[in-house]
């Protein structure tokens, strides 16, 4: 009995000092992940301070550019104007990149608010198809967009959903060299819980992505298949993109095989059938 007495009281300070050591290593992790935090926090206001301050001066650059291209201080030469247009360009790929990252630590920070309200999903694809021209104005490829029955009305954020758009046109475009680019939307049967959604669609004749690629695509800093396409950006645009559609109570997701093209879905929330036929009244 004494034995094994000796043996349990060795035992229960074995145990102690284990216990002693997890508190320790516990109150050790729990100080390194407050700093993680903050230092998160820090990184997320410095972001947002510098993209501020960055996108002023840059604005300006910008302004004056075209102030002077416009002819404003009198003639300018081919040579001038092209340093110019130069600039001009140069400024506002700049400034998109400055956008990409005050997004980002808006999001991040809890600070990007939505403005959700009724829109007639014919009038979205009106704004957003000039613009998608636009970007395919030098090559071969057509644009089209389709609607579906009943698909008629999102509830969302305009500007946000625009953006949402235009960040997955411009990438279409981007790697799209001939074919086309189709921007479609259909409407969902109701989920378990009985909520309907619209999904958008664009699909392009491109190069299509490898299927290692698929799983990182929407992360921070990832360039869609870097070791096969040579195009500059700041690996943002989608992690945005995805960002702005959870916010909105949506998903996105991808379809696409090597050198076949890819589609890129994602839904936001429809309008009620009540909202929806009030909106159309008025």
């Amino acid at each position: 009995i004494l034995r094994t007495n000796e043996k349990l009281t060795a035992t229960v300070e074995d145990l102690s000092r284990a216990n002693r050591r997890l508190t320790e290593t516990g109150e050790a992790l729990k100080r390194s992940n407050q700093a993680m935090l903050r230092a998160n926090r820090l990184k997320t206001r410095f972001l947002a301070s510098m993209s501020h301050e960055l996108r002023t001066p840059l604005n300006a650059i910008i302004g004056f550019a075209d102030l002077i291209l416009s002819g404003i201080d009198g003639p300018v030469n081919a040579k001038q104007a092209e340093d110019l247009r130069s600039i001009s360009r140069s400024g506002r790929h700049l400034l998109h990149l400055i956008n990409d990252i005050l997004d980002l630590s808006k999001i991040e920070a809890g600070k990007m608010r939505l403005k959700k309200k009724v829109l007639d999903v014919r009038e979205i694809l009106e704004q957003v198809d000039p613009l998608a021209r636009g970007l395919l104005a030098d090559k071969p490829v057509t644009f089209r967009t389709h609607v579906e029955e009943g698909a008629r009305f999102a509830y969302a954020d305009e500007s946000k959903l625009l953006q949402i758009l235009l960040n997955l046109l411009s990438n279409a475009a981007k790697f799209t060299e001939r074919g086309e680019i189709v921007l479609s939307v259909r409407r969902l049967r109701p989920d378990a819980e009985g909520e309907e959604a619209l999904c958008f669609a664009v699909a392009d004749t491109g190069p299509g992505i490898r299927a290692q690629g698929l799983d990182s695509i929407f992360d921070e800093f990832t360039q869609i298949d870097q070791s096969s396409r040579n195009q500059s950006g700041s690996g943002l645009g989608l992690s945005i993109t995805k960002k702005l559609v959870e916010l909105g109570g949506g998903r996105i997701w991808v379809e696409s095989r090597d050198k076949q093209g890819s589609t890129f879905y994602f839904t936001v929330p429809a309008a009620s059938r009540g909202v929806s036929a009030a909106a159309a009244q008025a």
